[in-house]
């Protein structure tokens, strides 16, 4: 994607107008036109997700994986799409703590923020030395997701989650590891949990 492909984006979901980008990038709905779903998987994106985003009530879907997405997740970001069931922001260089924004996203069914560099990454850039490849969450190459503090204890209202990927992240701190809140037992409906580091 180029600069101007990531500004035309960039505008569409600040005003809500994402239908014409076509592409298989955006399904709508075919009656009043309103985005159902979002596919940026390995777009090249670049840059940090916005905080100020229209509210899309009708988005089920945003897969934003496998590009150069940096920074922290807004709460706003999370709080302007309340019914996504899919929510794949893995394979990026986002850091800081997971929002506790995420726990009104009820209807969530697979949230995969995976921390894992992207085979691109691992193949072709130089700056990650040869021995440290396939050394996923390695501090200063900052490849890959690395988010930080303790998991929120508001994932516990994700009931109807399903898959909850957050492998190869620095979650937790120095005495608790990965600092799971005992909330995720209320995760009923998981079936596929990574948290492994």
């Amino acid at each position: 994607a180029s600069a101007r492909d990531d500004e035309a984006l960039g505008r569409a979901l600040a005003i809500g107008d994402v239908c014409a980008i076509g592409d298989g990038v955006v399904e709508c709905d075919a009656r009043d036109e309103r985005v159902v779903k979002i596919r940026l998987r390995g777009r090249g994106l670049r840059g940090r997700l916005p905080e100020r985003v229209a509210r899309m009530e009708r988005l089920t879907t945003l897969d934003a994986s496998d590009n150069a997405l940096e920074g922290t997740i807004p709460e706003e970001f999370l709080l302007a799409m309340p019914n996504l069931v899919e929510l794949h922001l893995n394979l990026n260089t986002l850091e800081g703590p997971i929002p506790r924004s995420i726990g009104t996203l009820t209807r969530l069914e697979v949230l995969n923020l995976d921390g894992g560099f992207t085979e691109r990454q691992r193949r072709f850039d130089a700056s990650v030395p040869v021995d440290k490849r396939d050394v996923y969450g390695f501090r200063g190459t900052h490849f890959g997701n690395q988010l930080s503090g303790s998991v929120p204890a508001e994932i516990g209202n994700l009931v109807k989650l399903r898959e909850l990927n957050l492998h190869r992240n620095m979650l937790g701190s120095k005495t608790d590891r990965l600092a799971l809140p005992a909330s995720v037992g209320n995760l009923v409906a998981l079936e596929s949990m990574d948290v492994s580091g």
